[in-house]
C-alpha cells in the first residue's frame, strides 16, 4: 500500500436542487466558470499523479460538500497519509483582484500547515521550469474564522481523522486579469496540476 494518497475535491457545481458555478469571471469575452476549471484542473491532476504513480481520486459529483469528503476518505481507506485537497478559484472584487493566489490551511493543523507550505513552494517553481508566467505566488494562510469562514468549513471537518491532511487551494482570482487569463488556459492549468503533484510524488 501506498504511503501517500491524493484526493481531489474540486468546489461548486453539483449542490442540492441546482447547479452552482461558483464564481464567474470574463476573458477575452468569454465567460469563466469556477466550477467547471476546477474540474479541468482536477482532471489534469490526476493525470499528472498517474504519471507519477501517485495514486489520486476525484470527488466533486457528491451535492454535499461533507459526502464528497466522506467519498474520498473511504477511497483512500488504510493509507497513511490522506491529502485532502480542495480546489477553488477565488472570486476577488471587481477591479480589486489579486495576482497571488492563496493556500489555506486549519490554523489547528500542523501537517495542513506543512501541507499548504509544499505546495505554496512547488505550484511556482513548477510554473516558472515551464516559462508559464502564472500561478507564481501562491501565500500560505491560516483559515481563522470569522475571516475565512467558507474555507473552515471546509477544512475543518478534517481534523478528526488523524492521517487526514486538508488543504484548500485558491490558486489564482478571477476579477484580476492575469488571474482569469491563467484559470481559462488549459496549458496553464496543466503547468500547475504539475506543480502540485510533485509537491507529493516520490522523486525518480
Amino acid at each position: 500500500m501506498p504511503d501517500l494518497a491524493l484526493a481531489l475535491i474540486p468546489g461548486h457545481g453539483n449542490r442540492p436542487g441546482r447547479y452552482d458555478p461558483g464564481a464567474v469571471g470574463t476573458h477575452a469575452g468569454l465567460r469563466v466558470e469556477e466550477a467547471g476549471r476546477v474540474r479541468m484542473l482536477a482532471l489534469y491532476i490526476a493525470e499528472a499523479a498517474r504519471a507519477a504513480g501517485l495514486p489520486c481520486t476525484r470527488h466533486g459529483e457528491e451535492t454535499q460538500y461533507r459526502d464528497r469528503q466522506a467519498a474520498a476518505l473511504t477511497a483512500h481507506a488504510g493509507t497513511p497519509t490522506i491529502v485532502l485537497l480542495h480546489l477553488h478559484f477565488n472570486a476577488g472584487l471587481a477591479g480589486r483582484g489579486s495576482d497571488y493566489g492563496l493556500v489555506l490551511h486549519d490554523p489547528r493543523s500542523s501537517s495542513g500547515a506543512a501541507t499548504a507550505r509544499k505546495l505554496a513552494a512547488s505550484i511556482p517553481a513548477a510554473m516558472a521550469a515551464r516559462g508559464i508566467p502564472a500561478f507564481r505566488s501562491q501565500r500560505v494562510t491560516a483559515a481563522v474564522r470569522p475571516t475565512w469562514d467558507r474555507a473552515a468549513n471546509l477544512l475543518e471537518p478534517a481534523w478528526a481523522v488523524p492521517n487526514a491532511h486538508a488543504v484548500l487551494l485558491e490558486p489564482a482570482f478571477l476579477a484580476h486579469p492575469a488571474g482569469v487569463a491563467a484559470v481559462a488556459d488549459d496549458a496553464a492549468l496543466a503547468a500547475l496540476a504539475a506543480g502540485i503533484v510533485a509537491a507529493f510524488a516520490a522523486p525518480a
